[in-house]
C-alpha cells in the first residue's frame, strides 16, 4: 500500500493511522504489509523520508519497497527493504547487486520472459523474486519512462504520471505525411498471466503483484479473489508449496477478471516478444465478450448470447470504422434487449459487456469472509484452543458437575456452544472432549 508521501501513486496515499490499522488486522492472518516509498527523492526530502521509515517501522510494517537507494543509508531501524520495479530490475547482475546490498526481495521488470526469470533465479537463488501477474502495462521500460515529464513536467518517478500512453496520436512518415490519424498508438492491452502462474512459480517467483492504479473496490475484490483461487488450486496440486498466510476464505461470488476493467488481455513478453500487445483502438474498458448481433431493428437488438442480461448493463462494440461505441440496456427480452438510444449495429458484430449490474451488486455486498481455523478440546477443568498456525490459548476453571440429561446430543450441543465465537476472525474446525463420567 502507499503512504501519504514518497509513493509512485501520488493521489492514492494512506495515513499512518490507516496503515497501522491494516497492519494490526492483517497480522492476525500472517499477512505481511509492504509500503511503497518508490519515488526518487530530492535532497531536501531526506530527513522527512528518514522519519517516515522510522514511523512505518514502529507501525509494524514488514517492508518498504523503494526505487531510490538513499533508503539503504537512512535505514537506521534495519527495516526490510524490497527493490521496486522502478529500480529497473532486468538482469541477474542487477539482482546480485541488490543481494550484496542487503535487499531481501526484488520486484522484477515486467518486460522479462519466463526464461529470463529462470536465469535470474538460478544466478541469485537466495533473493526473493516478485513479479506482476495482472493489470495495466506501461509502454515504456520499467522505471525509465520520462514521457509524462517531457510533455507536462509531471514525472512518473515522482508519482505524477499523466498517462501519456493513453492519449491519441498521429503517425507521420519522414515527409510529414499522416499514415495513421488519431489512434492510441502507445496504449497496450492489460497484463493477464493467469495461464502462466504455475510456470512463473516454478521459475522462482515467490510473490505476485497485481497492478491496481486507482482501481475501485469491486475491481480489487474480484481480481484478488480470482488469483487467490488459482493459488489455492496450485498448492492443492503441488503440496510441496504453501501460501505464506493462513485463514479460510469463503467467497459469495464467482471471480471473473474479464468482468472487471480491462483493455483486452496479453501475456506480454512471457514467451518472448511474439505477441501483439497493443490496443490502439481504445483505452476504455472492453469487459467480457457477451455475444454477437443476430439482428437490429428500431433500437431492439437480438443476440446469440445465452447469458442473462439486466437493465442498466453497459454494452460496447467496434463499429465498421474501428471506433468503440457504447450503449446501455434499457429493457431485456427473451432473446435480446432494447438500447437506450437509436443505433445501427450490423449483423455479426461482437458485443462486449463492460458493466454487469448483477455482478457489481454481488461484489458491493458481503462478497467474502476470511476466518482462521481453530481446534477446541474440552476436559474436566480446561478449555484449550489451537489455531491452524499453532497458536495455543487455554482457560482453566473449577465447577460443579451435573448429570447430562440427553447423552445422545451431548457432544453436538458442546460443539454448538463452543463454536459460538462471536464477532471474531475464528471459526471452529475440530472439536474433541475428554471429560470424565463422574
Amino acid at each position: 500500500m502507499g503512504f501519504e508521501r514518497f509513493g509512485a501513486r501520488v493521489s492514492a496515499g494512506n495515513s499512518l493511522e490507516d496503515i497501522r490499522e491494516v497492519v494490526n488486522y492483517d497480522h492476525l492472518f500472517g499477512v505481511k504489509v509492504y509500503v511503497t516509498l518508490n519515488t526518487i527523492l530530492y535532497n531536501e526530502e531526506f530527513e522527512s523520508a528518514r522519519q517516515t521509515v522510522r514511523d512505518l517501522y514502529q507501525a509494524g510494517v514488514d517492508a518498504i519497497i523503494v526505487q531510490d537507494m538513499a533508503y539503504l543509508q537512512m535505514n537506521e531501524c534495519n527495516m526490510t527493504i524490497h527493490a521496486s520495479t522502478q529500480a529497473n530490475n532486468f538482469t541477474k547482475e542487477k539482482v546480485k547487486w541488490f543481494e550484496n546490498a542487503g535487499i531481501e526481495r526484488v520486484v522484477l521488470a515486467r518486460e522479462l520472459s519466463i526464461e529470463d526469470i529462470k536465469e535470474i533465479h538460478s544466478h541469485c537463488p537466495d533473493v526473493e523474486l516478485e513479479f506482476f501477474i495482472h493489470g495495466a502495462l506501461c509502454c515504456s521500460v520499467s522505471g525509465r519512462c520520462y514521457l509524462s515529464h517531457y510533455q507536462t513536467k509531471r514525472s512518473a518517478n515522482r508519482g505524477e504520471c499523466c498517462q501519456s500512453c493513453r492519449s491519441s496520436y498521429d503517425l507521420l512518415n519522414a515527409n510529414g505525411e499522416v499514415l495513421i490519424k488519431d489512434a492510441y498508438l502507445l496504449s497496450t492491452k492489460d497484463f493477464n498471466a493467469a495461464s502462466k502462474l504455475e510456470d512463473l512459480i516454478k521459475a522462482g517467483v515467490v510473490s505476485f503483484k497485481i497492478e491496481g492504479r486507482l482501481k475501485d473496490i469491486n475491481y480489487v475484490r474480484n481480481v484478488t479473489a480470482y488469483y487467490s483461487e488459482l493459488m489455492n488450486d496450485f498448492c492443492k496440486r503441488n503440496p510441496q508449496y504453501k501460501r505464506s498466510s493462513y485463514g479460510k476464505v469463503d467467497l459469495n461470488f464467482s471471480p471473473d477478471v474479464e468482468k472487471s476493467f480491462n483493455r483486452g488481455f496479453t501475456i506480454f513478453n512471457l514467451e518472448g516478444k511474439s505477441e501483439k500487445t497493443g490496443n490502439h483502438k481504445s483505452t476504455k474498458s472492453l469487459g467480457k465478450v457477451f455475444g454477437r448481433v443476430v439482428s437490429e431493428k428500431d433500437g431492439f437488438i437480438k443476440t446469440d448470447s445465452k447469458e442473462a442480461l439486466h437493465s442498466g448493463d453497459g454494452i460496447v462494440f467496434f463499429d465498421q470504422k474501428g471506433d468503440l461505441n457504447g450503449l446501455l440496456v434499457n429493457a431485456v427480452t427473451a432473446n435480446g434487449f432494447r438500447a437506450n438510444k437509436k443505433i445501427s449495429i450490423p449483423k455479426g458484430t461482437v458485443l462486449y459487456r463492460n458493466k454487469d449490474v448483477a455482478f457489481d451488486k454481488q461484489l458491493s455486498g458481503n462478497s467474502a469472509s476470511r476466518n482462521i481455523w481453530i481446534d477446541a478440546c474440552l476436559s474436566d477443568n480446561e478449555l484449550r484452543f489451537q489455531t491452524e498456525n499453532n497458536v495455543i490459548a487455554s482457560i482453566s476453571f473449577e465447577h460443579v458437575k451435573e448429570a447430562v440429561k440427553n447423552t445422545n446430543a451431548y457432544e453436538e450441543n458442546l460443539r454448538k456452544q463452543i463454536g459460538k465465537l462471536g464477532d471474531t476472525v475464528f471459526a471452529l474446525r475440530n472439536f474433541s472432549y475428554d471429560c470424565s463420567e463422574r
